[in-house]
């Protein structure tokens, strides 16, 4: 894998560190969202108010403490598709006799809360937003990779998470790319833009950090 930035962690190469990165990315925050919040008990009163016949409501709740209950999952926010590439190019050709390799794609992303966007009355479901409809898995560009396996493509999404976000699953909203500049005004060609990137001697760019090939 092309080390994309300088602050990119390297794939281990022993198997328990193999398996600790593969069971973080798939118990990672970024997949889950707040459903709502709960009163916890103290642990004195655990026993009480979850497991006898008990009235909840006689129970005087003030002082317990607040826990956020969370939703979602993996399955839910990570999308793999299964495709033959060409070998020397890791692409789906269009000459179908040369996509002769085997690989995982994946495209992953955290949730959006669809009632924060919502501009359009008739956008809003009949029974309105709640905790239970206003969220939507999103796709984040920045997470898309491939492999030729899925441990390896769980790997290297596990790089890209660690990359672009906090262990609780915020945004690392610093990491950007250098804004490209065109080189010739009177041409729309891509081939005519370049990044503002001034890279170092290992091929990383000394502004925003990230590698000449990524």
């Amino acid at each position: 894998m092309i080390k994309i930035h300088k602050d990119a962690i390297e794939i281990p190469t022993t198997l328990d560190d193999k398996k600790e990165l593969v069971k973080w990315i798939l118990n990672h925050p970024l997949w889950e969202h707040a459903l709502k919040t709960i009163k916890i008990p103290p642990d004195d009163l655990v026993d009480d108010y979850y497991f006898k016949d008990n009235n909840k409501e006689d129970f005087d709740k003030s002082d317990w403490r607040e826990e956020t209950v969370t939703d979602g999952s993996y399955h839910s926010c990570v999308e793999f598709d299964y495709v033959y590439v060409n070998p020397l190019t890791d692409e789906v050709d269009d000459d179908v006799s040369l996509n002769t390799k085997f690989q995982i794609w994946v495209e992953a992303g955290g949730w959006s809360d669809q009632s924060l966007e919502d501009n359009d009355p008739g956008y809003a479901p009949d029974e309105g937003w709640n905790d239970y409809n206003k969220w939507i898995a999103c796709d984040d560009w920045r997470l898309m990779t491939g492999a030729d396996d899925m441990e390896a493509v769980l790997l290297k999404l596990a790089v890209l998470v660690k990359l672009f976000y906090n262990d609780d699953g915020t945004d690392k909203r610093y990491f950007d790319r250098c804004p490209q500049v065109r080189m010739n005004d009177s041409d729309e060609d891509d081939e005519n833009f370049k990044d503002d990137c001034e890279y170092d001697a290992d091929g990383f760019c000394t502004k925003c950090g990230f590698s000449k090939s990524y």
